[in-house]
């Protein structure tokens, strides 16, 4: 879209000899900018031939140079919402695999910290109830008399009778 007009005086901080300066604007539709009097595709939005008209890059992937043909997907770890020039990184307590538009919260027994693919198992022996947890020491050991012989336990079961608990973790007759 070309824009014409005139201003009274000056355009740019440079005056005319007469009293208006003439200006044609040329104006891009939206996911694209003026490059060399051309509309081309802004970051975070492709076209096939890098030239309007543009889509923004859905959610999940992103873009980060203009005139692109496709959008990339964030990596595992990331997340972006669409027409995106970058993936942010998952926070704590959080995780994604490639290409999402939202990171999913850690669920019981696991934790993370910021950026990451999957959530980190709390050890045999340990246990959590916290969705969502930021470090590992929201894993708690299992009480004397009690054990969690699996990774990722939200509970420690009682040792049955008869029994052993030597760990937290082990259970012997």
């Amino acid at each position: 879209v070309y824009v014409t007009g005139y201003t009274y005086g000056s355009l740019n901080d440079q005056t005319s000899a007469g009293d208006y300066d003439i200006f044609v604007e040329k104006y891009c539709a939206s996911n694209s900018i003026v490059s060399e009097d051309t509309c081309i595709c802004d970051v975070g939005a492709y076209s096939s031939n890098g030239i309007v008209p543009c889509t923004a890059c859905t959610a999940g992937m992103w873009s980060t140079v203009i005139s692109a043909t496709k959008c990339g997907d964030c990596n595992a770890g990331t997340w972006s919402i669409a027409g995106m020039s970058e993936c942010t990184d998952c926070n704590a307590g959080t995780w994604s695999i490639a290409g999402m538009s939202e990171c999913t919260d850690c669920t019981v027994g696991t934790w993370s910290i910021a950026g990451m693919s999957e959530c980190t198992d709390c050890s045999a022996g340990t246990w959590s109830t916290t969705i969502g947890a930021m470090v590992s020491t929201v894993c708690e050991e299992c009480l004397p008399g009690q054990y969690a012989s699996d990774d990722g336990s939200s509970s420690c079961t009682t040792c049955p009778p008869g029994f052993i608990c030597a760990s937290s973790s082990t259970v012997s007759p």
